[in-house]
């Protein structure tokens, strides 16, 4: 068994998660995807290599990839004939290999750029330590180089990734999108990383009941151990602690697992006592829908006629695509709009980037006209915090419409907070208060028959206009697909809302 640099990191992710990487590859790719969805990545990563090597000059790449063997001999050359900077050369040292992004010749050793597709690689907390999956990476390659060049390494390792506070305008200034930051002292000495890699040959070829008995699940991501979605009516799907891995954790290891047996019921109960969790699995092990009127009526009351129901799609990208966006960026390129009158007439419109464009400035022209700019109105969304926060940047990247979209967030209603907040309960929603679960619950609509039936997919048909990799017949049904997707989501809003009102009446 030779280790990656991929299965080192996903070891220390997740054990068994390298397991599955080795022994059942099918799985381990559905639980990319899972994790992941179904976007290419690695096609994302490409972009922010490719921009990197125009940082320096002479770049010699390493051909035969797929030849490992071939492509470690031709690394060595190279190096013995002192090229000034390698594209992914590749190492080896007894049962370890991997493939580096780049190597750079200065003053006659070999320094170490590792490129991350990412605006951010510290912790969020007071140290801002590395983020635990690009520590254990770096650490395994600078292991690698220390044994494969020995006198040949300066020992020197570097980040190159998205400077979060880059804006693109009139062209890509790559010097200023790509930021440097070398983390050598942070690394993991030889002695860690040897005993890591012992331990990885000894377990990882062991039988799956083998591997488990040595390492039980222990509270990690509970599809990466069991490679299934959690359990319907589960302790998972309980509001307010399922993101919350220390009190679920806690509650798995007491085997309280399924909620629908009322014997269990004071197990829960002694540790939550009176709480939103204890009352959601009361409720569920009663078979009880719970609807707050009181609570719920206080909210739909303040709301003013018309009734706007907006949605956004947007595109992010590793490098920006549009001027006045950075990377990563959540750029609007979409919406749709339900309006209700207060007599109950309901009007729609639309709006959808064109094929290959530079800007959004487009739809959030439209976007003023349609939601009439100076009306009084209320807007209603699904979760706010997405939608507020896109109209937040686009008034510092259109300062013209700034005080539009400030009257839009002030004026903002969120419909989901009915059911996020507990206003209304009903098992079948599996203790989630996304819009995919409640809609098919309450009203006859679904999103299962449609072509695009997810924001993943919607994410990528997207990139494909505004990039210009389709066109003709396939560039038409894409842009069909969307807004019918996009239109389902504002329609399921208004749908939602007319049973809610059906309910207290």
């Amino acid at each position: 068994m030779k280790i990656t640099k991929s299965l080192f990191v996903e070891f220390l992710q997740c054990p068994k998660l390298a397991w599955f990487h080795i022994h059942e590859k099918e799985k381990y790719n559905l639980i990319q995807e899972h994790l992941y969805g179904p976007s290419n990545w690695e096609c994302g990563g490409q972009e922010v290599e490719d921009c990197v090597k125009k940082l320096f000059d002479s770049v010699v790449e390493i051909q035969n990839k797929e030849n490992i063997s071939s492509a470690i001999d031709v690394t060595k050359e190279l190096i013995n004939q002192n090229s000034s900077v390698l594209y992914q050369p590749r190492f080896e040292y007894k049962d370890a290999i991997m493939r580096a992004d780049f190597l750079v010749l200065h003053n006659g050793k070999y320094d170490l750029v590792e490129v991350k597709s990412k605006n951010s690689i510290r912790k969020p907390s007071k140290v801002q330590n590395l983020k635990d999956d690009i520590l254990a990476d770096l650490s395994y390659q600078a292991y690698l180089l220390r044994k494969s060049l020995w006198e040949q390494f300066s020992g020197k390792a570097y980040l190159y990734y998205l400077n979060k506070d880059y804006i693109k305008r009139w062209g890509l200034d790559i010097f200023a999108l790509i930021k440097q930051e070398e983390v050598s002292s942070e690394l993991w000495g030889d002695e860690k990383i040897e005993a890591i890699l012992q331990e990885m040959l000894e377990v990882l070829q062991k039988e799956k009941s083998d591997f488990e008995a040595i390492y039980p699940y222990n509270n990690e991501d509970y599809v990466l151990y069991f490679w299934e979605l959690t359990p319907k009516g589960s302790i998972w799907h309980i509001p307010w602690i399922w993101n919350r891995k220390k009190s679920l954790y806690e509650l798995w290891k007491t085997y309280i697992l399924e909620l629908g047996n009322k014997e269990k019921q004071l197990l829960l109960s002694a540790k939550w006592e009176v709480s939103k969790p204890y009352l959601y699995v009361e409720d569920y092990q009663n078979h009880q829908r719970r609807i707050e009127k009181s609570a719920i009526q206080k909210k739909l009351s303040q709301l003013e006629y018309p009734l706007y129901f907006y949605d956004y799609e947007t595109i992010t990208t590793p490098i920006p695509l549009f001027d006045g966006s950075g990377p990563r960026s959540q750029v609007p390129v979409q919406y749709s709009l339900h309006k209700i009158e207060k007599d109950g007439t309901i009007t729609h419109k639309e709006a959808l980037i064109e094929w290959i464009i530079k800007d959004n400035r487009a739809i959030i022209e439209q976007l003023y006209k349609d939601l009439e700019w100076g009306k009084q109105w209320t807007f209603i969304v699904w979760f706010k915090g997405f939608e507020n926060s896109r109209n937040d940047e686009m008034a510092e990247l259109y300062p013209e419409y700034k005080d539009f979209f400030v009257n839009v967030n002030t004026r903002t209603f969120d419909l989901m907070e009915i059911f996020s907040e507990g206003d209304f309960f009903d098992r079948n929603f599996l203790g989630s208060s996304s819009i995919k679960k409640v809609l098919p619950v309450l009203t006859e609509l679904t999103y299962e028959w449609m072509n695009i039936p997810n924001g993943w997919i919607a994410t990528e048909v997207i990139f494909k206009i505004a990039t210009g990799l389709i066109q003709g017949e396939e560039l038409i049904r894409a842009r069909k697909d969307l807004l019918e997707y996009c239109k389902q989501d504002t329609w399921a809003m208004v749908r939602i809302r007319q049973e809610i009102v059906k309910l207290l009446s």
